[in-house]
């Protein structure tokens, strides 16, 4: 597992925590929380910047991240992180104009 100390357990737990993060977030942002549209950019750049390290260890060749369910999990998180960005940034820009 990338030479953590570890191995898979803490890969596990890392990711339920990261995970449980994101639910929490998702929760606060349906509620309508005051920080809401901060929390969705955030989870929306999160999603972004884990395509970019995903890919990076794609594209050095990492068997792990080979599979087509790989592959079409880190596009389909890609796509709808750029569009939540954009979504985010509209509501944000149309909340300031009025």
């Amino acid at each position: 597992m990338f030479g953590l100390p570890g191995g898979i357990g803490l890969f596990v737990v890392l990711h339920v925590a990261l995970a449980w993060l994101v639910l929490i977030a998702f929760e606060k942002i349906v509620e309508g929380a005051r920080f809401a549209r901060l929390l969705s950019a955030l989870l929306a750049g999160v999603g972004i910047l884990t395509v970019v390290i995903h890919g990076l260890f794609l594209a050095a060749g990492r068997p792990e991240f080979r599979s087509p369910v790989s592959v079409v999990l880190l596009a389909a998180i890609g796509v709808t992180s750029v569009v939540q960005l954009i979504l985010t940034m509209l509501r944000s820009r149309k909340k300031q104009l009025g």
